[in-house]
């Protein structure tokens, strides 16, 4: 699923390196032979989403991927970009290239928390979130998906809980998708070697 495009203005910005993570991974992952590899991405910064929902959850979501990130493919290859601006999930093409430049990025994770809901009598709680991948250097858009995750509530009190763990699973449907291997391994390698040339 394609999001639009918002041209969105910049205010602040700071970098912060996650330290490992809560994520239930299983370690570090390579990229090697992966979309990821092909693309020539070795470091990803998580810009804060936004949220079609109006209920304040896009920078938690946003935390949560950038710990699910930085948990399979090590906390350097993440950072999570936290930004005062609002809406500012989904960048503009100068805005991306003018962030990569300033903070030595290859590629950017936006996205818009599409849906969340926590649900009774089960108390089940549900996300959606719509994911960008962006090139930082040129701007552009490598790569666009859709991701959910699913997950009862511990305590019914206590929602904030079963919201970590619905972005978890979410997250690792997006991580699955990036370290599989390339559908197009010539096209996707092109494009790396395109980007290292400049």
């Amino acid at each position: 699923m394609r999001l639009r495009s918002f041209h969105l203005g910049l205010t602040a910005a700071m970098l912060l390196v996650l330290p490992g993570c809560w994520w239930l991974g299983a370690g570090l992952r390579p990229i090697a032979g992966s979309r990821l590899g092909a693309w020539g991405l070795e470091r990803l910064g998580v810009v804060n989403f936004t949220d079609a929902t109006y209920q304040g959850v896009g920078p938690r979501v946003a935390g949560l991927f950038a710990q699910a990130l930085a948990g399979a493919l090590g906390a350097g290859r993440v950072v999570w970009v936290v930004t005062s601006a609002p809406d500012v999930g989904l960048l503009g093409v100068g805005q991306a290239r003018r962030l990569g430049g300033a903070h030595r990025l290859d590629g950017l994770v936006t996205g818009r928390v599409l849906a969340h809901s926590v649900t009774a009598p089960q108390a089940e709680a549900r996300v959606v979130v719509g994911v960008r991948l962006l090139d930082a250097n040129r701007g552009s858009i490598i790569w666009s998906l859709t991701v959910a995750g699913r997950a009862g509530v511990p305590d019914a009190r206590t929602p904030e809980a079963g919201l970590e763990l619905a972005a978890a699973r979410a997250a690792k449907e997006l991580i699955d998708d990036l370290l599989a291997p390339p559908p197009d391994a010539g096209g996707l390698a092109g494009l790396a070697a395109h980007r290292g040339s400049r």
